[in-house]
């Protein structure tokens, strides 16, 4: 009788603590409904790892909602439980779905994995997006890529904004083979409205002189915003590169006609009739045409901003290097023109007076910029300004000393 009354014992203390330890996940969801977050978690754990109970999709659902809740709680009393919580109720959630993907619990909170990965999703993304405005972007690129991955277990949609995102930190830290594949994605993603993608992944494709992607780039994003700006400078970047200024003269005007009153798009214009200005393959009438349109181009791109430095420095250079084209032409008059190469002179003379204000503004602009600089000191010499060139010497000899 001693024996058996044992054995029943045994049998009984074996099912009170099986008991015991499935009450454990119950006990957690009690726990967690009353705020106790230290004592839902120690019931969890220990729920997890019981044998009876690591294997309910419950136990999970459970764990990822109580280590959510610590993730997200205002008390300082259970903020450091443990670390990483969010992480830990991502790995629980996942395992739930595992276990049962369509298991749910009405009186939870959150009722259902998923619902817990979407705000697991979110909290990564607003970490990152405070390591990003710290402009920490080593860390905004991981917890937004955290976003990315936490995102595709729940839904095929792109994480647009962490892709997004991502993508910036990624160019921010020279990273443009992830920018590449992270904007490339976005691309095809029809629910996110943002242009920027489209000139952004040209830019990288620019910078790799990608010339054949860098078209794709500009024909999808076209496709999608046939009206921004951007994507049209994109547009006639790419015929300037390659070769087509005919091309990109006539989307310039394009560009024009709808947004009239901006000087970068004069500027450009300006720098494409200047480069077919000293194309030496075209006859002297043309170039003398482009001549005149590129000035026509850096005045109004000056106009339209008084402080625009490189439409100054350019335009100031054009009129420069037109009076050299003239000042070599009449030096290679023969002694018997005199009369002509004076009137050459008075020529080239009367362009580089008319540069000298225009790279005197550049200068006040950028007081430190060596090529300008150097510009008026080529000019103060040649037109025998003497004390400016004296004072122009001094400042680039003190800057080339720092």
């Amino acid at each position: 009788m001693k024996t058996k009354s044992f054995l029943i014992s045994m049998i009984l203390l074996i099912s009170v603590s099986s008991f015991a330890q499935s009450n454990k996940v119950l006990d957690a969801y009690n726990y967690l409904k009353a705020g106790k977050l230290d004592k839902a978690k120690a019931a969890i754990d220990a729920a997890a790892q019981y044998p009876d109970t690591k294997d309910d999709p419950k136990t999970w659902l459970y764990k990822g909602n109580v280590y959510l809740a610590i993730a997200f709680t205002k008390d300082d009393k259970y903020k450091q439980l443990t670390p990483n919580p969010l992480d830990t109720a991502l790995e629980a959630y996942k395992k739930c779905l595992i276990l049962d993907p369509d298991f749910t619990v009405s009186t939870a909170v959150p009722p259902h994995p998923n619902m817990g990965l979407k705000l697991i999703a979110d909290e990564y993304f607003n970490i990152g997006a405070t390591y990003f405005n710290n402009k920490d972007y080593n860390n905004a690129l991981v917890y937004f890529e955290k976003s990315r991955n936490t995102r595709k277990i729940f839904t095929k949609e792109v994480d647009t904004l962490a892709n997004f995102y991502g993508a910036i930190a990624a160019l921010n830290l020279q990273d443009t083979i992830t920018a590449e594949k992270l904007l490339k994605e976005l691309t095809t993603a029809t629910n996110y409205n943002e242009p920027r993608v489209f000139t952004l992944l040209f830019d990288i494709y620019l910078a790799k002189k990608d010339t054949d992607n860098m078209l794709k780039t500009i024909q999808l994003g076209k496709k999608r915003f046939p009206n921004d700006n951007d994507i049209l400078l994109r547009e006639i970047n790419y015929y300037l590169i390659t070769g087509d200024l005919e091309k990109s003269q006539l989307l310039l005007q394009e560009a024009i006609t709808k947004d009239p009153n901006n000087p970068m798009l004069y500027y450009v214009i300006g720098t494409n009739y200047d480069q077919l200005a000293q194309d030496t393959t075209l006859s002297q009438e043309r170039r003398d045409l482009f001549f005149e349109q590129a000035k026509k181009s850096y005045q109004k791109a000056i106009e339209l901003n008084p402080d625009f430095y490189e439409a100054y420095y350019n335009y100031g250079a054009l009129l420069f290097n037109k009076g050299v084209e003239i000042f070599n032409k009449a030096n290679k008059l023969p002694p018997t023109e005199q009369a002509e190469y004076e009137n050459l002179k008075k020529v080239y003379e009367s362009l580089w007076h008319q540069s000298l204000p225009l790279l005197e503004k550049a200068l006040t602009i950028q007081p430190d910029d060596i090529p300008t600089l150097y510009t008026l000191r080529t000019i103060y010499a040649r037109l025998s300004m003497p004390d400016k060139l004296k004072e122009i010497n001094q400042k680039i000899e003190l800057l080339e000393k720092n």
